[in-house]
């Protein structure tokens, strides 16, 4: 009877598996692998389970066109920035000295009198 009890207070005991995110750079390698190799192989050499090699490769085609969205994406926000750069140079010049222009007005009140004592 003592056996059981303890069983059922270590089973209570016990912490549940953290789930890991796997990131699209990790499903295409996995992706890449199974045109060469078996699911228990990459399974075995990505740590992961079989059951999650496995719904990695049936859903290849929706990870392929997040990966070749993802890129695309970068892409364009490169090109966005490298055709806007002169603008963003303005802003850049610009932010720094409307910031002393804040900070000297600010001096002018009660702290440039206490400055003058």
């Amino acid at each position: 009877m003592d056996k059981l009890k303890r069983k059922a207070e270590c089973a209570g005991n016990e912490s549940k598996k953290q789930r890991s995110v796997i990131t699209l750079v990790e499903k295409a390698k996995i992706i890449r692998m199974h045109e060469n190799g078996k699911i228990s192989t990459i399974a075995r050499d990505t740590n992961r389970a079989i059951s999650t090699v496995n719904t990695i490769v049936q859903d290849k085609v929706r990870i392929r066109e997040n990966v070749a969205g993802a890129v695309t994406r970068a892409i364009s926000t490169v090109n966005t920035i490298v055709q806007d750069k002169v603008r963003i140079r303005e802003n850049v010049a610009g932010a720094v000295t409307l910031k002393r222009a804040i900070i000297t007005k600010k001096r002018l009140g009660l702290i440039s009198e206490m400055e003058k004592l």
